[in-house]
């Protein structure tokens, strides 16, 4: 019996707006004969869309052999026990036998940048580079906020009955995205575009640009709102933007471990990393030319691990450079030899190899703490 392990696909399930998405882009991707994937079936609704659809063999892939036990049962209750496979175990030890037409995959989450995605993204490459796929396409983007409620309750360090003893929290706090209502009239520039995945040509759910924001009133710079719009197929699409009142739909709040007064016409650069593992986030608030403050925080960081790789107390340029480059193998290696990896000299404009840390050794540390790194994410207020 799935449990507890049950509660995320409730969740999924009660999410009309989602799941309706879903059956039109999967009935408008998958073709009657078609061989399908599903990856990471949880209660089995996908596949039997697709069984619906008319694929004449639906693979419905599900690690968890609880969950598994449920899928098998829904989709055997809809009838179609005779055309969807219920197998327990992960998609990279999985041999299908046949071509793969189609790979369905609910792999967006909260924010849309979910280990699902990473998973999806190898499926199509090891079976079927050519697979029509649900998604299709996912985009992130950005907007600069003023929440200060949110400030608040990620600080144990303020108003509370054991602020003293609770000084080690803030560090991990606050470099973990948090899940959270953004209220209307909290964004203090319009938003941007941070990075698009085209599913069909990707080959891993990672997206890094630099937006540039001006700010169009005053107000206390709290961190990055963040939200997904995701394109499924047949003109159905999904996002989490800020007033979608859905249950698997909230805006992700990347908070400043200082929040930066603004000022209407004031710029804000950022430097910003996100994947399934991985989020990374340095904010500059610039006025008149002149940077006014600078914020370089990192899912990284909130790690026991982060200790061990000396970075507080090393120059803030060389962990700015790790933090955005880990997982990143080539940059790494030109970082361990000393020189600036190339795509990254925006975030170090003045870079000098450091005297003090063996970068050789330093990076090895970055990356055993990146392999054995899974991103956290708080519910927020």
């Amino acid at each position: 019996m799935p449990g507890a392990d049950f509660l995320p696909h409730h969740l999924l399930l009660r999410d009309t707006r989602r799941m309706e998405a879903y059956r039109v882009a999967i009935h408008a991707t998958v073709r009657p004969g078609d061989t399908v994937v599903d990856l990471g079936t949880g209660s089995g609704i996908l596949a039997v869309f697709a069984a619906q659809a008319g694929a004449k063999r639906v693979i419905a892939v599900e690690v968890n052999p609880d969950v598994a036990w449920l899928a098998r049962r829904i989709t055997r209750a809809g009838g179609f026990g005779d055309v969807i496979e219920v197998v327990t175990g992960h998609s990279a030890s999985l041999d299908i036998g046949e071509p793969v037409d189609a790979i369905v995959c609910d792999a967006l989450g909260f924010f849309g940048l979910c280990a699902e995605l990473d998973e999806l993204l190898a499926a199509r490459a090891r079976w079927a580079p050519s697979a029509r796929l649900v998604p299709r396409r996912l985009t992130v983007w950005l907007s600069p906020v003023e929440a200060p409620d949110a400030i608040r309750w990620l600080d144990l360090t303020e108003d509370h009955p054991y602020a003293a003893l609770l000084g080690p929290t803030r560090r991990v706090a606050f470099n973990l995205p948090v899940l959270m209502e953004l209220a209307p009239g909290r964004r203090l520039a319009a938003s941007a575009c941070a990075g698009a995945v085209e599913l069909s040509t990707a080959t891993g759910g990672r997206v890094r640009s630099a937006p540039v924001f001006r700010v169009e009133r005053d107000g206390l710079l709290s961190g990055l709102c963040g939200w997904y719009h995701a394109e499924l197929g047949g003109g159905a699409t999904l996002g989490s933007e800020p007033g979608t009142r859905r249950p698997m739909a909230r805006t992700r709040f990347f908070p400043l471990d200082r929040p930066a007064e603004v000022r209407a016409g004031d710029l804000v650069r950022t430097e910003v990393s996100f994947g399934p593992t991985l989020s990374c986030w340095a904010v500059d608030v610039v006025r008149d030319g002149n940077l006014v403050q600078r914020s370089e925080q990192s899912s990284l960081m909130a790690n026991a691990g982060w200790d061990a790789t000396g970075l507080d107390g090393c120059p803030p340029p060389l962990g700015a450079l790790a933090v955005f480059a880990a997982g990143d193998e080539a940059a790494l290696d030109e970082l361990a030899a000393g020189s600036v990896p190339r795509g990254y000299a925006a975030l170090v404009p003045d870079w000098k190899p450091p005297a003090g840390p063996d970068l050789a050794a330093f990076v090895r540390v970055v990356r055993a703490e990146h392999r054995g790194h899974r991103a956290g994410i708080f519910t927020g207020p």
